[in-house]
């Protein structure tokens, strides 16, 4: 402590003053600085971390119809394509982003220089969600029962190019003769004609692994296989129909481990029923309702969570060229043809989302080959070829039960009436549907194509192939010569002449019209905030085991 003497200072005192000043002023600045700094650390500590992801959640995903089947060989649509890939793993995958063939459940593979032989080396330790572990007699057994003259696959044709596939078919053998097990892990399959495409195609649920006994106990209790075993991600936990199919983490599986807790796929009758409950919150994603993408998107709140962009998929009313009013009548075929008002369907009922088909193999997938069909509408072309048809007073459109295909039926109907062709419209629920479309009880009717593998085979084999009709190929089409074409472009090794010989198909298919290809499909979904990592691709599929959800 300083005293002051009087008035009068002195040198010294006027020297210890100073000191005292420039010292103050010194530790003044040391302290200050010190807390300036500490204040820098403390909020350097407070600042948010980015989150990262983490385990845990519920994901709740709504289905549009209830699957048809989880039993591999009988997976035909996408709602239980859907659920499959989540419980079922096969000997590889697509990569979720450019859908190439990634290695799954194969090691590595061989095949021969002329694509007749693939050798498969399939992972060591993968174990079912019962417990029992992979070999390589489970994808022979697999296999075969698929391909087996009972089991009557929607989906077989996948494995068609195997050698034994066609002697199974008919019933004259138990065994694919093509499938070989070298030993426990060790696969070696030979084909019937070099198929260079033939990896890409075992990407689909009907090439993938359970263990057969537990789906042919099933079927010795005369059951359908309700309760399915895979080695995928997710483990099956129950399926409430029309309601809901419930997965659970499968905290044993081979690869990553993934986030999420559980899946639930929430069944709903109708898109906008779907929707509403995604506005509620009570959906982690949904579909954009038919007609609703230009409001949704200008909406503050759930503009931000839409997402767009094309699928492998098409769009597409078909005929029955066996039986009924368009089977010897092309130019009845013809008027329905330009008498079907694409534009109109695309811009006012969709949105201006799809792109309008020109032809069958949509765009994105390889190959494609624009404007294969110029099949505009044109009433008077409608009106000229129905003038020389057998003129039937009513034509019959049937489709399957959903708000979405009545809008896109009402559209298509105004446009044949102004071409002066009455048609009616019938609505079919999706599972009798199908069934009743597969035994050709329907002249005229609706239908979607997504790609189960991303090629053009997918879309010309399947859909008119002569072996296909009542599986795939609903319009009961036949043509030797386009027969020939897809059976030589399977085989042909040059990828450049592959896709050439397939547009060459493609274009002779639509010579013969046996359908109206209307769209190519564009998906428009929202996702909530909260959803991380989500990607949807090309093939309608969910890359489920990589989502997590932000506390």
């Amino acid at each position: 402590m300083w005293r002051k003497p009087g008035n009068s200072i002195s040198r010294i005192d006027v020297n210890l003053k100073t000191r005292w000043y420039t010292l103050t002023i010194t530790l003044i600045l040391v302290l200050g600085l010190a807390l300036l700094s500490g204040c820098a650390k403390k909020e350097e500590v407070e600042k948010p971390k980015k989150e990262g992801p983490v385990k845990g959640g519920t994901f709740i995903h709504p289905l549009y119809a209830d699957p048809t089947s989880l039993d591999p060989p009988h997976v035909q649509e996408s709602e239980g394509y859907r659920v499959a890939v989540m419980i079922f793993d096969g000997l590889v995958d697509y990569d979720p982003k450019t859908l190439e063939v990634k290695a799954e459940l194969a090691e590595k593979w061989e095949v021969s220089d002329d694509a007749t032989v693939w050798t498969f080396k399939i992972k060591k330790g993968v174990k079912f969600h019962n417990g029992k572990e992979v070999k390589a007699e489970d994808f022979k057994k697999c296999w075969e029962r698929a391909c087996a003259k009972e089991t009557a696959s929607e989906v077989a044709y996948i494995l068609a190019p195997i050698k034994g596939y066609d002697e199974m078919q008919e019933g004259k053998a138990k065994e694919l003769s093509g499938v070989k097990v070298i030993d426990d892990y060790t696969l070696k399959v030979t084909l019937k004609y070099p198929f260079p495409e033939f990896l890409k195609t075992l990407g689909h649920p009907v090439a993938s692994v359970y263990p057969v006994e537990e789906a042919e106990k099933a079927v010795k209790e005369k059951k359908v296989w309700e309760t399915p075993v895979g080695t995928g991600p997710f483990k099956f936990v129950s399926w409430k129909h029309k309601q809901e199919v419930v997965l659970e983490r499968n905290p044993d599986y081979w690869d990553k481990e993934p986030y999420l807790d559980k899946i639930r796929f929430r069944v709903f009758a109708d898109e906008n029923t779907a929707f509403l409950e995604y506005k509620a919150g009570k959906l982690h994603d949904a579909m954009i309702p038919t007609g609703q993408y230009k409001t949704t998107k200008a909406d503050p709140k759930l503009g931000p969570q839409v997402i767009t962009g094309p699928e492998l998929a098409l769009y597409y009313y078909g005929f029955n060229m066996e039986k009924g009013i368009f089977a010897d009548d092309k130019n009845l075929r013809l008027a329905i043809i330009y008498g079907t008002n694409k534009r109109a369907i695309v811009d006012t009922v969709m949105g201006g989302i799809p792109a309008p088909a020109t032809g069958i193999v949509p765009r994105g997938v390889p190959g494609f080959k624009p404007d294969q069909v110029d099949w505009d509408y044109d009433i008077d072309k409608a009106k000229d070829f129905y003038s020389k048809s057998s003129k039937p007073s009513e034509i019959t459109l049937t489709y399957n039960t959903s708000e979405g295909h009545q809008k896109i039926a009402e559209a298509a109907q105004a446009g044949y009436k102004e071409a002066g062709l009455n048609v009616k419209l019938v609505n079919i629920e999706w599972g009798t549907y199908l069934d009743r479309l597969a035994k050709g009880e329907y002249p005229f009717y609706r239908l979607g194509w997504i790609a189960d593998y991303p090629s053009m085979d997918n879309f010309l084999y399947p859909l008119f192939h002569s072996s296909e009709k009542g599986n795939n190929n609903f319009c009961f089409y036949e043509n030797k010569e386009v027969d020939k074409l897809l059976e030589d472009a399977r085989k042909e090794t040059n990828a450049g002449k592959r896709q050439e010989i397939y547009a060459e198909a493609e274009r002779k298919i639509l010579e013969d019209a046996p359908l109206v290809p209307i769209y190519f499909y564009s998906y428009a979904r929202v996702v909530q905030p909260e959803v991380k990592n989500y990607k949807w691709n090309g093939m309608g599929l969910v890359n489920f085991d990589e989502i997590w959800l932000s506390k």
